[in-house]
């Protein structure tokens, strides 16, 4: 488990290797980061939203929920997915691979990217 309560900033690529992970506090840096779970990953605050993000990647087999999230690379989300906010990149593709529920009002933009939904939509 892993569960940070401050603004985190990525000084190089991340991969987080956690049954759970929660993010309480902004995360940004230009860096890739890459959320490997078995549980429940949680992003309480917005994640790029001061500097954007290299990229983001979540995987399957978990669930994420995410708030407002800004890369300048690919955002791919290979786990069961809860949006609630904009999300973004610039001009490269946004996947999500596994069910996505819509908790709130939500806005994808990919630029010149394509944005794909996998699995079923809800919300």
């Amino acid at each position: 488990t892993v569960t940070t309560n401050a603004a985190a900033t990525l000084g190089g690529a991340t991969t987080v290797n956690a049954g759970t992970a929660t993010f309480n506090g902004t995360v940004n840096g230009a860096q890739a980061l890459v959320i490997n779970g078995s549980g429940a990953t949680q992003f309480n605050a917005a994640v790029g939203g001061t500097t954007a993000l290299a990229s983001l990647t979540t995987n399957a087999g978990a669930t994420v929920s995410l708030l407002d999230v800004t890369t300048t690379g690919a955002q791919t989300h290979g786990a069961t997915t809860t949006l609630n906010g904009a999300y973004s990149s610039t001009n490269s593709a946004i996947t999500f691979n596994g069910a996505t529920t819509l908790a709130g009002t939500t806005a994808v933009e990919a630029g010149y990217g394509t944005i794909t939904f996998n699995g079923t939509v809800n919300g």
